[in-house]
Protein backbone atom coordinates (compact mmCIF):
# COMPACT_ATOMS: atom_id res chain seq x y z
CA UNK A 1 0.00 0.00 0.00
CA UNK A 2 2.61 2.45 1.00
CA UNK A 3 4.53 1.31 -2.31
CA UNK A 4 1.47 2.37 -4.56
CA UNK A 5 1.25 5.64 -2.86
CA UNK A 6 5.28 6.31 -3.64
CA UNK A 7 4.17 5.39 -6.59
CA UNK A 8 1.48 7.83 -7.18
CA UNK A 9 3.70 10.41 -5.75
CA UNK A 10 6.49 10.14 -7.53
CA UNK A 11 4.30 10.08 -11.34
CA UNK A 12 2.90 13.37 -9.65
CA UNK A 13 5.94 14.60 -8.95
CA UNK A 14 7.44 13.88 -12.61
CA UNK A 15 4.07 14.78 -14.27
CA UNK A 16 4.72 18.41 -12.27
CA UNK A 17 8.29 18.69 -13.07
CA UNK A 18 7.68 17.76 -16.78
CA UNK A 19 5.19 20.57 -16.92
CA UNK A 20 7.44 23.05 -15.28
CA UNK A 21 9.78 22.49 -17.76
CA UNK A 22 7.40 23.27 -20.35
CA UNK A 23 6.65 26.18 -18.68
CA UNK A 24 10.01 27.07 -18.75
CA UNK A 25 10.82 26.50 -22.31
CA UNK A 26 7.83 28.58 -22.96
CA UNK A 27 8.48 31.25 -20.88
CA UNK A 28 12.31 31.20 -22.19
CA UNK A 29 10.64 31.39 -25.89
CA UNK A 30 7.97 34.36 -25.01
CA UNK A 31 11.33 36.37 -23.82
CA UNK A 32 13.26 35.73 -27.02
CA UNK A 33 9.84 36.72 -28.76
CA UNK A 34 9.77 40.07 -26.74
CA UNK A 35 13.30 40.65 -27.40
CA UNK A 36 12.74 40.42 -31.52
CA UNK A 37 9.06 42.68 -31.12
CA UNK A 38 11.24 45.29 -29.25
CA UNK A 39 13.75 45.44 -31.59
CA UNK A 40 11.40 45.84 -34.47
CA UNK A 41 9.67 48.56 -32.77
CA UNK A 42 12.90 50.77 -32.31
CA UNK A 43 14.14 49.95 -36.09
CA UNK A 44 10.49 51.02 -36.85
CA UNK A 45 10.45 54.33 -34.67
CA UNK A 46 13.80 55.12 -35.82
CA UNK A 47 12.55 54.81 -39.21
CA UNK A 48 9.21 56.83 -38.39
CA UNK A 49 11.47 59.61 -36.84
CA UNK A 50 13.59 59.74 -39.82
CA UNK A 51 10.12 60.09 -41.76
CA UNK A 52 8.80 62.81 -40.27
CA UNK A 53 11.81 64.99 -40.24
CA UNK A 54 11.54 64.72 -44.34
CA UNK A 55 7.74 65.47 -44.10
CA UNK A 56 7.77 69.54 -44.55
CA UNK A 57 5.61 71.40 -41.96
CA UNK A 58 5.01 74.89 -41.98
CA UNK A 59 5.08 74.77 -38.45
CA UNK A 60 8.62 73.75 -38.26
CA UNK A 61 9.34 77.04 -39.22
CA UNK A 62 7.55 79.15 -36.91
CA UNK A 63 10.63 81.54 -35.85
CA UNK A 64 10.11 84.49 -38.25
CA UNK A 65 14.16 83.82 -39.45
CA UNK A 66 13.51 80.43 -40.44
CA UNK A 67 9.92 81.44 -42.46
CA UNK A 68 11.96 84.59 -43.90
CA UNK A 69 14.89 82.71 -45.11
CA UNK A 70 13.00 79.75 -46.20
CA UNK A 71 10.48 81.66 -47.99
CA UNK A 72 11.02 84.82 -48.12
CA UNK A 73 8.21 86.29 -46.13
CA UNK A 74 8.65 89.10 -43.50
CA UNK A 75 7.09 86.85 -41.26
CA UNK A 76 5.17 83.45 -39.98
CA UNK A 77 1.39 84.89 -40.20
CA UNK A 78 2.28 86.59 -43.96
CA UNK A 79 3.41 83.05 -44.92
CA UNK A 80 0.01 81.66 -43.31
CA UNK A 81 -2.03 84.17 -45.12
CA UNK A 82 -0.45 83.67 -48.76
CA UNK A 83 -0.62 80.06 -47.88
CA UNK A 84 -4.32 80.12 -47.00
CA UNK A 85 -4.99 82.09 -50.14
CA UNK A 86 -3.26 79.75 -52.12
CA UNK A 87 -4.96 76.56 -50.64
CA UNK A 88 -2.00 74.72 -49.97
CA UNK A 89 -1.49 74.69 -46.24
CA UNK A 90 -5.66 73.59 -45.84
CA UNK A 91 -6.60 76.93 -44.87
CA UNK A 92 -9.49 78.50 -47.12
CA UNK A 93 -11.08 81.77 -47.44
CA UNK A 94 -15.27 81.84 -46.52
CA UNK A 95 -16.98 84.71 -48.21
Amino acid sequence: MIEKLQEDLKQKLLSRERKLLEAENRIIALENENTLLREKLTAAEKKLECASKRVFDIERFKCNENISFYTGFADFNTCIFISALSGKHGHTQQA
